[in-house]
């Protein structure tokens, strides 16, 4: 039988020129949302809200279809996309709220913000859905699979999602409009979400590279080749 070995690589980003706080998000994360993978740009995973010491399950829903991603928590309402590439939203109470289909399967976890949901698709598009009209707002194309969620942060002034493909590229990206403020070229697919260190922002490649880019000058700061590829988010 073989015997797999997973090494979990813990690296102080003050080596790497980076700075020595953590960002926060766009406006303080409501007490009823998770609105992003790991619950901030971090991805830190934390929250001060404390489980009752016996939870009890209040309710279940059940689809036609696998889900891969996470879900995220908008104003109560928990939303999540299928392998068909339905939308859903559930409230609190175990009630669907919100339908949109975006006619493609998808892995990542959607990033809310200001009640427009950003999702990266199997088919290479990142897509700007609004909850309030139920419409695709914009969709850009990258030619290759999305499989993980945006980050949002500030990018040369502009707020903006940040994110990978497996083109190879790693991207930034008006929030508003859609259009590309600016790329990033690795040797290989850009498997894991980005995570922020006050303005850098710190990404893992399949080729094995583990990059830091200033978000306030737009340049690659700095770069760490590790001893095996990354396929998973890194988190501070």
């Amino acid at each position: 039988m073989k015997k797999l070995l997973f090494i979990t690589a813990c690296i102080t980003l003050a080596d790497l020129g980076a700075c020595n706080r953590l960002t926060t998000f766009s406006g303080s994360r409501e007490s009823d949302s998770w609105p992003l993978f790991r619950g901030d740009p971090s991805l830190s995973g934390y929250t001060q809200t404390r489980l009752p010491a016996e939870p009890l399950l209040l309710w279940s829903y059940k689809s036609d279809s696998r889900t891969v991603s996470s879900p995220v928590v908008y104003r109560s309402v928990a939303y999540w996309c299928d392998k068909r590439g339905r939308i859903r939203g559930i409230d609190k109470q175990g009630e669907p709220v919100f339908e949109y289909d975006i006619g493609t399967a998808v892995d990542a976890t959607p990033l809310i913000h200001d009640s427009v949901l950003y999702i990266g698709r199997i088919d290479g598009y990142m897509t700007a859905i609004s909850l309030v009209e139920k419409d695709t707002l914009w969709r850009f194309g990258t030619y290759g699979q999305i499989s993980a969620s945006p980050t949002l942060s500030s990018f040369e002034g502009t707020e903006a999602l940040l994110f990978g493909s497996y083109n190879n590229l790693f991207y930034s990206m008006d929030i508003r409009t859609g259009k590309e403020i600016r790329s990033f070229e690795s040797g290989y697919y850009l498997n894991g979400a980005a995570t922020l260190w006050e303005n850098h922002v710190v990404f893992g490649g399949c080729d094995a590279w583990l990059r830091i880019i200033d978000t306030t000058t737009g340049i690659q700061s700095d770069s760490l080749q590790l001893p095996a590829y990354i396929p998973a988010s890194p988190a501070l």
